[in-house]
């Protein structure tokens, strides 16, 4: 899966082996199932030494996973549909070969200060039984400094991962799991329940974006 223009459970996973990055997010997280919304599985995990809890979804899209990992990899437009993600700025193309770059993030706290974060996102791709999976995590780092001016809180760390299954040709089961430090100074409770949200919005968000591609396309189409 090139990159296209640059480029954020009781878990579904079927009968497929585990996927690496899953795994170790198994290891790291004691995921509770908190609802189901629109098919999608979320749960939650505290997170040691940490207020802020981790939180993950899992939905079937009906899209290509190369479809959807090229939207994924387009990161100057996240904030068109990453839930809360108001601006994205790409800071250093690592190794565009290997899909691994350097970008600054800034996320929407309501009534509160906004937070940003510098992050490494890299890019992981296998196959198990014939079906191709991808993990992209995108995590804190210290590699680069970017100053954005005044008005923001930079957390402390964060890391994510989406995971893109295989299902079919049409179909692909994605995950998106977020670990935030948010830093001090917000409700935990309100703020905890906010986070639980954010990865099934934004995967709610990514569905938006495939559709108006593919409307998109077959209007072009003669």
């Amino acid at each position: 899966m090139n990159h296209p223009a640059a480029a954020v459970c009781v878990v579904l996973f079927s009968v497929m082996a585990p996927v690496p990055g899953l795994a170790q997010s198994a290891d790291r997280f004691q995921w509770k199932r908190v609802g189901e919304e629109s098919g999608c599985q979320i749960v939650t995990s505290v997170v040691a030494g940490k207020k802020y809890v981790a939180a993950k979804a899992t939905c079937t899209v009906n899209a290509r996973l190369h479809d959807i990992g090229a939207v994924l990899r387009d990161i100057p437009h996240y904030s068109e549909w990453m839930h809360d993600c108001t601006a994205t700025t790409m800071l250093r193309v690592v190794d565009k070969a290997a899909d691994t770059y350097v970008f600054w993030y800034r996320q929407h706290i309501p009534v509160f200060a906004d937070r940003d974060m510098v992050l490494r996102s890299e890019v992981s791709h296998g196959e198990v039984e014939g079906k191709e999976w991808y993990s992209i995590i995108a995590a804190s780092t210290n590699e680069m400094t970017h100053d954005a001016g005044k008005g923001y809180v930079r957390m402390p760390s964060f890391d994510s991962e989406w995971q893109l299954e295989e299902i079919d040709e049409e179909h692909t089961r994605v995950s998106f799991m977020i670990n935030p430090d948010l830093a001090e100074g917000l409700p935990i409770g309100l703020t905890n329940a906010i986070i639980t949200q954010m990865p099934f919005k934004s995967i709610r968000g990514l569905t938006r974006v495939l559709k108006e591609h593919q409307q998109l396309f077959s209007s072009t189409i003669p």
